[in-house]
Order: C-alpha cells, then structure tokens, then sequence
C-alpha cells in the first residue's frame, strides 16, 4: 500500500456528510502533488485565453495612448490600470507556463496565486469592456461572458467562485443602478448560480480525477520500490546460489553463468585437487577436511589475484586467469610452496596439490571447453608422476582431439 500523506490523514478524520460538503466546497487542503496537477490542468486551458486578452489589452493601451482626449481622466486611468494589471499577470502566466514545461516550478504556491491574479483582472477587464458598451444589456452579455471563461475555464474552488460571483454581483448591481432602476435582479442571480453550480461541478470532476491519478502514481512509486528491492534480493540470491557456502569460493552454476565471458581472451587455465584428500576425513573426521578445504580455498585467494576461483566439487578446483603466462606460473610456484606449511592441526601433515595449466587465447567455446578437460588432464598426469606437483600443457593445438561432450 502507499504512504498515507498528513493531509489524506486531514481528510480521513473528515469523514461522513462533513467531510463530503468540505470536499465538494473545496475546504479540504490541497498536496503538493494535487496543486502541481491543478496548476498544470489551468494553466493549460488559460493559455488561449492569455494570448487573446495580452494582445487586446495591449492593442486598447495604444488606443489610450493616441486617443486620450476622448476618454474622461477617471476612466483612463482606471482603464489603463486594468489593462496594465492583465498584461502583467499574462506574462507571468506564460513564464509560469513554460517552467511547468520544463518541470522548474519548486513553489505550486505561487503559481496558484498568478493564476487567481490573472483571474481576477480578467474579471476586471471584462468589467471594463462592458462599462464601455452602449447599452444595459450588452454590459451584461460581455460582463457575464468574461465571468464564464474565468469559472469554466479554471478549476477554481466553489468557495472561492462563489466568493467572486458575489463580488462581480455587487459590481453589476451597482454600475447597472447608475443608468436605472434595477427591480428585478433574479435573472443575473440565476445566471450567477448557474455559473457557481456548473463551476462546482467540474471542480469535483476534475478533483476526483487528479485525486486518483495521485493515488496511481503513489502506487506506482510504491510498486517501483518494491521491484528495487525484489531485483536487488534476486541480486543476492543469484550470488548466493553461485557461491560454494563452505569455501566462498564460486560453484559450477556461476561457471556456467560466467561460461560466455572468457570466449576471445588470452587466459591461463588450471585444475587441481588436493591429494589423497580421503586421508583427513577417514583419519581425522570431516571437520577437519573441512579445515582443509577451506584453508586451501583461502590460500588460492592470497595468491591469485584477478582469478575466476571456482570449487569445482569435492576437493577439486578450478582456476581461470587473464595473467600472463609467467605471472600465472609464478603465482602457482607461490602457492604450493604456501600449501606445504599449511597445516589443519599438530597431527595431521601438510596438504600437498596436483593441478594441470594450460595457457592460450580461448577462441571460442568449444577451445574454452577443450581447455578445461587438457588441464583436467594435466591433474592425471601429475598424479601418475607422484603428486605435489603440476603439469604445463606447452601447446592448445590438441584441443581437436578431445571430446566436446564435456560440460562445466
């Protein structure tokens, strides 16, 4: 499930017929996430309309500009005021617009505050256009057009629709009662229901769809986590499952894994196994040829640096090197040389190894295959010979003849 946030905690505790008027009066707290959404879905509708009252406005400021005598001081300047205002709160529109875009925005706050500025003066300036017309019932067909664009355009909450309705209802009241006598107002207060109700009712529709459209993307957020965290367990159980749990070392399943990766590289290949390695456990117990392998698993480590280290089975083990030849040579000299000091205990004598080398470019898999079995080959070999000791197959050319049935 996805982490409740404090204010889906605000809203829980709202619960029943208060929590749903709070709701749908937009009283309940916006996220961060949900006003980033709401933002966007405004900005987005608001910008047609941006355009064409910018332009406007700037065309009716060179109007008053050029034709100052023909307009009274007091309207001028009120008309200037507002044209300058919604010039103003556009531009901030269109750069609020372009860091949303860019996903630059750090403060949705603030943005919220533009977009309720741009609303406002476009409400001014659609009050504005109407005191200029010649006639009581164009005031009220562009004033009220000017207040449907604000409220059906923005999703805005009903309170503060119904906040602004009333202002503007105060407004047309008053300016209307300048030219005549208003005795019936129901017709505008219909009309500014009608634009509260219908305002309401997109708020909730479009609230419900980003509401859930957070809840997704929470979901989404909490499934990702879930598959980081399954992907890195699966990380560690594939290392686990390749790791040889007495030794360390790795097993036969990672060999596999890693197979493709030594194709097309110089390497040095040796197998080995400790010698009469049923001596320590039929004489000392298989704790103590456990000491063994495990002392000898820790020894390859110390010796053999950048080597794929591998216990092959048993007391066998595998060794896959991208050292030169002579470095590999040396380092093998090294750990027997170690091996013969190594003792489990005061009882028991050193272990000694044979091991069979072959050094040469692994072409591809069936050379990389021929390798394993030569060196495996090379182990016989030093075993025939009298142990303690390994075999250095000189030359790959025999590959060819081995049998490519074997199968790390």
């Amino acid at each position: 499930m996805y982490t409740k946030k404090p204010l889906d905690i605000i809203s829980e505790k709202m619960d029943g017929w208060t929590g749903r008027i709070a709701a749908a009066l937009g009283l309940l707290p916006y996220s961060r996430t949900v006003m980033e959404k709401l933002n966007r879905k405004n900005l987005t509708m608001g910008l047609p309309m941006l355009v064409l009252v910018f332009s406007e406005s700037v065309y009716r400021i060179y109007l008053l500009m050029n034709y100052m005598s023909a307009v009274e001081d007091h309207e001028r300047l009120r008309a200037f005021f507002i044209y300058s205002m919604v010039i103003m709160t556009s531009l901030l529109m269109g750069v609020a617009f372009y860091l949303d875009r860019k996903r630059k925005i750090r403060h949705p706050l603030v943005v919220a505050c533009i977009i309720y500025a741009f609303m406002w003066f476009h409400l001014c300036y659609g009050f504005q256009i109407a005191t200029e017309q010649d006639s009581v019932m164009k005031f009220f067909n562009m004033f009220f057009m000017a207040v449907m664009m604000n409220f059906l355009l923005f999703n805005v909450r009903p309170v503060v629709t119904v906040f602004l309705c009333l202002v503007c209802n105060q407004f047309v009241i008053r300016w209307t009662s300048r030219f005549m006598v208003l005795e019936d107002t129901s017709t505008q207060q219909i009309l500014m229901i009608a634009v509260v109700l219908v305002s309401a009712i997109r708020y909730n529709m479009v609230m419900g769809a980003v509401r859930l459209e957070e809840k997704l993307e929470q979901y989404r957020d909490e499934l990702k986590r879930k598959n980081e965290e399954l992907s890195i367990r699966n990380e560690q159980l594939l290392m686990l499952s390749g790791t040889d749990e007495l030794t360390g070392l790795s097993n036969r399943f990672a060999l596999r894994r890693e197979f493709d990766s030594f194709i097309g590289r110089d390497l040095c290949v040796m197998m080995s196994d400790i010698d009469d390695f049923k001596y320590y456990n039929d004489s000392f117990g298989h704790e103590v040829g456990d000491e063994v392998l495990i002392g000898y698993a820790k020894l390859l480590k110390e010796c053999f640096k950048n080597t794929h280290l591998y216990r092959y089975g048993g007391d066998e083990f595998l060794l896959i090197s991208c050292l030169k030849k002579t470095d590999f040579l040396q380092a093998v000299g090294v750990f027997m040389d170690r091996l013969s000091e190594m003792s489990p205990n005061e009882a028991c004598k050193a272990p000694t190894t044979s091991a069979g080398v072959i050094c040469g470019n692994c072409r591809n898999a069936a050379v990389l295959r021929g390798m394993f079995s030569m060196a495996d080959r090379g182990v016989y070999k030093a075993k025939q010979q009298g142990k303690n000791q390994y075999v250095v197959e000189e030359s790959i050319e025999e590959i060819r003849e081995i049998d490519w049935t074997w199968v790390p």
